[in-house]
């Protein structure tokens, strides 16, 4: 049986490994083994400096050790009772360092369990030889398993144990911990700062959903747009997993204009498979300002502007109402049709007496609606001076919505109803 010829990082690894095989008693860390081999050549440095520093505060204050294999992968050691953390930041990984690489390109294992698995799986590794096929070299199975008895020795393992905020030898969940799990988080402008980089790299492609705009009336279809938003609840288990966004509104509006830059960084480049016409986006009416949006007005064609719908929420609109003329006249000048949306049936009356009246409007679906009959006879009159065709009911999430709709004459509508439905 020939020696293992292993590179520094692997015999750490496999000295480590082989401790921990001795002491499976006393287990206190399990394994992620992230294949960064399967990242393109130009792109894995930055990979690995990325990665690297998104683990290094877990590693260096609670303890665990990263290793380097020849084959270009990594390996990671971490407190078992870390892995809710460790599934975040390799969630994250995922969206905006690795977004198209395979379900497999980060597997965990419980070494607690099963560690020879991943110790047989570790030593295939790092015995793979490296030989030229074609134009590729590539790393391929030794013929047989060479001698690692050599590295089976405490003095080349890595002590684990982080040197302050040392994790206990006896690991127990405590009750904080448990409340961290279930607790939701205010966000807050600290939190916001430190997750600034995970924001700027977000790849907020795999985030976008696309709901259609439909038109119903006496039985016939027809889709008129298609709306693209942000999923929020997928972004806010990437990013803020313990954050309740409810809580801090103030703050979520000022985080949905990263979600407006997301939206139109994706849809401004070729990448993204949506023909630019017959789109409803959901903005900040400081967004429809911004240059990302100006970047994204450059590459639509004159002629299909007429047939987008940009989408302002009746908020954002009384938060700044005093930017609307400069909005509109934005929208005029380009071409774009306007879309004051998320308005209650009872703010209809004020939409009347305020004059604010875009191409169309979104109001908001709601069982509860013919049980006032004050409410009907404003969304009446309202459709009497609109027009049904520029009525959009929004948030037509149920049939008993849908047929109230109908009912009041409303022709066009959008939520998981329709697009469960009428897609």
């Amino acid at each position: 049986m020939t020696k293992a010829n292993l590179t520094a990082d692997e015999i750490r690894l496999v000295a480590t490994l082989a401790k921990m095989e001795k002491q499976q008693e006393n287990a206190q860390f399990d394994a992620l083994y992230l294949k960064i081999s399967e990242t393109p050549d130009n792109e894995r440095a930055q990979s690995i400096k990325t990665m690297s520093a998104m683990f290094a505060p877990v590693l260096d204050h609670k303890g665990g050790a990263k290793f380097f294999l020849l084959n270009g992968d990594m390996v990671i050691l971490y407190p078992y009772l870390l892995k809710i953390i460790m599934e975040r930041i390799v969630s994250k990984i995922l969206f905006f360092v690795a977004p198209s690489q395979s379900e497999d390109f980060a597997v965990f294992y419980d070494l607690r369990n099963d560690l020879k698995t991943f110790f047989d799986y570790i030593k295939k590794q790092v015995s793979k030889t490296l030989v030229k096929l074609g134009d590729k070299e590539v790393y391929v199975d030794a013929d047989e398993e060479p001698d690692f008895s050599e590295y089976y020795s405490d003095t080349l393992a890595v002590d684990l144990y982080a040197t302050n905020d040392m994790i206990p030898k006896n690991l127990k969940e405590t009750e904080d911990e448990k409340k961290l799990k279930s607790d939701k988080r205010v966000l807050s402008p600290t939190l916001l700062a430190d997750n600034e980089y995970a924001l700027s790299n977000f790849n907020f492609a795999a985030c976008i959903v696309q709901n259609p705009i439909m038109r119903i009336n006496s039985g016939r279809t027809q889709k008129v747009f298609t709306e693209l938003s942000i999923d929020i609840e997928k972004f806010r288990q990437v990013i803020f997993p313990q954050v309740d966004f409810n809580l801090s509104p103030f703050l979520f509006m000022n985080l949905t204009k990263k979600f407006d830059q997301g939206l139109l960084g994706t849809i401004s480049g070729n990448g993204y498979p949506v023909p630019k016409k017959n789109l409803a986006l959901n903005l900040n009416m400081s967004s429809f300002l911004s240059p990302d949006f100006l970047r994204f007005d450059e590459v639509v064609p004159n002629e299909d502007k007429p047939g987008i719908l940009v989408k302002f929420s009746l908020v954002d609109i009384f938060s700044d109402i005093s930017v609307l003329p400069i909005v509109r006249s934005f929208a005029q000048t380009c071409g774009y049709s306007l879309c004051f949306a998320d308005v209650p049936f009872e703010s209809l009356r004020m939409l009347h007496n305020f004059s604010l009246r875009g191409d169309y409007v979104g109001i908001i679906g709601r069982e509860d609606i013919i049980t006032n009959d004050d409410n009907i006879k404003i969304v009446n009159r309202f459709l009497l001076s609109s027009g049904p065709s520029k009525v959009i009911m929004f948030k037509t999430d149920s049939e008993k919505v849908f047929r109230i709709g109908q009912q009041l004459g409303i022709e066009l509508f959008a939520g998981k109803y329709i697009s469960e439905h009428y897609q």
